[in-house]
């Protein structure tokens, strides 16, 4: 089932994560991911700082951004990466990688375990993100989202999908169909940030559309 909240949609399979309440107390972040997660100036330090708005708390954040890396590609290095972070909670960013074919598809749903596993181990929580991604690999999205959805439901795991259900907003939002221009990282951020800020989670049965031009007002 999704879960929405605004126009981002979550699909919330963990029963025991209250997204609200986590981000009340002060946590350590770690943001794990791709060229996308990296990015200077991208979506993942503005939902940072809207997220630590949002929650009036000054959560520690740490990126761990490699360009053109995939599920395999980061359960590789994880344990080296992870080391001596401490993190209370990691998004993983690495559908937008694995869409492209980095990953070979056997091997996204074992690297995933691995990742969850590892990081569980740490006693941190796990929160899969998926960005959007508007080029030629648009198909290749929703096989390779799916096979994430099905390890998120095995193990309790919640995740984010930030995909547009408009063609208008790619150029706004995506100068490559990937990356994030200045107005879509604002835009991202802060529909991201939006998502911990309820206590509750509407569930629906629809995609609803996203609004861009209410957003440049």
């Amino acid at each position: 089932m999704s879960y929405w909240l605004d126009n981002p949609y979550i699909k919330s399979n963990s029963k025991y994560f209250n997204f609200h309440d986590f981000f009340q107390k002060k946590q350590n972040i770690v943001y794990a991911g791709n060229s996308i997660t990296s990015q200077k100036n991208g979506y993942c330090r503005k939902f940072h700082e809207e997220l630590c708005q949002i929650t009036r708390n000054q959560h520690e954040n740490v990126t761990l951004g490699l360009g053109a890396i995939g599920s395999l590609g980061l359960a590789s290095f994880w344990n080296l990466l992870i080391e001596s972070k401490t993190p209370n909670v990691v998004f993983i960013e690495t559908a937008c990688a694995d869409i492209s074919g980095i990953t070979p598809k056997d091997d996204i749903a074992p690297s995933l375990k691995y990742l969850i596993s590892e990081t569980r181990k740490l006693g941190a929580s796990v929160i899969f993100l998926y960005m959007p991604r508007e080029d030629k690999f648009l198909e290749q999205r929703r096989q390779i989202i799916s096979i994430y959805e099905s390890i998120a439901r095995q193990f309790d795991v919640p995740s984010i999908d930030l995909e547009f259900t408009k063609k208008s907003h790619w150029d706004k939002c995506l100068y490559d169909g990937v990356h994030t221009t200045e107005f879509g990282a604002r835009l991202l951020g802060k529909k991201l940030a939006e998502c911990f800020s309820q206590k509750r989670i509407q569930a629906r049965d629809t995609i609803e559309t996203y609004d861009v031009q209410s957003e440049e007002n």
